[in-house]
C-alpha cells in the first residue's frame, strides 16, 4: 500500500500528520515515526510523531504512506498540521482530521472538525 493519506490545503505549505490507535488493546497509543513503536502521549516527543506528508506539484494535495508503525491496528486517527517552525510542535495550525479504517488497503472513513 502506498500514499493512503491524502489532505488538501493551500500549496507550498509544510504539512505533516500525526496518527493515534482508535481500536484494540493498543487503544489511544501515538504511532511514534522516529523510532517505530506506539507509546503514550507525551508533550515533549511530539515532534516524534510527525508522518511528513509531499506535495503533488503545486496542487495543494499532499499525500504520505500510512506508517510501518501502524501495522496490525485496524482504525487510526490521523490529525493534519501546517507546520510553522522548524519543527513540530503542538501549536501548529490543525488543517483536518480522518479516521482511517483498514479494510483491504487503508481507507479513510470519516472526516473530522478540527
Amino acid at each position: 500500500m502506498a500514499r493512503e493519506l491524502v489532505v488538501s490545503t493551500t500549496s507550498g505549505n509544510d504539512i505533516y500528520a500525526i496518527g493515534r490507535v482508535l481500536n484494540g488493546t493498543n487503544i489511544g497509543l501515538w504511532g511514534n515515526i522516529d523510532d517505530g513503536t506506539l507509546d503514550t502521549y507525551v508533550a515533549a516527543d511530539f515532534a516524534k510523531y510527525d508522518i511528513v506528508m509531499t506535495e503533488l506539484g503545486d496542487s495543494g494535495f499532499y499525500e504520505a504512506d500510512m506508517p510501518d508503525v501502524f501495522d496490525g491496528e485496524r482504525a487510526i486517527d490521523i490529525i493534519f498540521y501546517t507546520r510553522a517552525g522548524g519543527a513540530p510542535v503542538e501549536g501548529d495550525t490543525k488543517i483536518s482530521g480522518s479516521t482511517y479504517e483498514l479494510m483491504d488497503d487503508w481507507v479513510a472513513t470519516a472526516v473530522l472538525a478540527v
